[in-house]
């Protein structure tokens, strides 16, 4: 967590937001990353000399303040036995009546409304879907709404591509190595370089809207 974080963790940070030559400055001032989290634009004026070093770095720091604030929300452990979420009325009376657009080779609203609910349900959890999270929730949802099936020998990969596309959209890269690794204990997803250097940051109203899969 942020809070958590050194002063070598915040310089690191500042190198990823092109800021590193502000970073004796921050070691001169001691700041961590609780101290990180308390400053006010005030203090922020004393620190970069610029007004757009300035305007730079309070956007990325109230990026970096809802990226932790998601983080500490996504605690809960995977449940054993995953349960469906409800779904909004008008998805559910066309899952009910097994409308054939969900399983359109083009994109659909009501495919991505109900990728939508999955993705709201699974970031309850993680961020940082494994396969094995994958499977629990698109296998409960087959097994309640065999239509959905498709070919493949799992008989989700299509509903897979558009919740794991869904997943890489909405997640916002912050490389950090420190925060990589918590991230990493947490969820327990091994990753490749490229993967492993993103966290989540996303607004935490969120609507049922229509999204491209």
């Amino acid at each position: 967590m942020v809070d958590k974080w050194t002063t070598d963790d915040v310089c690191n940070w500042l190198q990823t937001i092109n800021l590193i030559d502000s970073k004796e400055v921050f070691r001169e001032q001691e700041i961590d990353g609780e101290t990180l989290l308390g400053l006010t634009e005030r203090m922020v004026q004393k620190l970069f000399p610029t007004m757009k070093q300035q305007v730079i770095f309070l956007k990325e720091l109230e990026r970096l303040k809802r990226s932790s604030s998601m983080e500490q929300k996504c605690c809960e452990p995977w449940p054993a036995v995953f349960s469906l979420p409800d779904f909004p009325p008008e998805l559910n009376e066309s899952l009910q009546r097994k409308d054939p657009s969900f399983k359109k080779k083009e994109k659909s609203h009501l495919r991505s409304l109900l990728i939508q609910v999955l993705f709201d349900s699974i970031t309850k959890y993680t961020w940082y879907p494994s396969h094995k999270i994958y499977t629990d929730v698109l296998g409960s949802l087959i097994k309640r709404f065999p239509f959905l099936k498709d070919t493949s020998p799992s008989g989700h990969d299509t509903l897979l591509h558009c919740l794991r596309n869904k997943f890489k959209k909405e997640r916002i890269p912050l490389v950090h190595s420190s925060a990589v690794q918590e991230m990493k204990k947490k969820f327990g997803v091994k990753r490749n370089a490229l993967e492993t250097q993103s966290l989540m940051a996303l607004s935490l109203k969120r609507r049922y809207t229509p999204v491209i899969s």
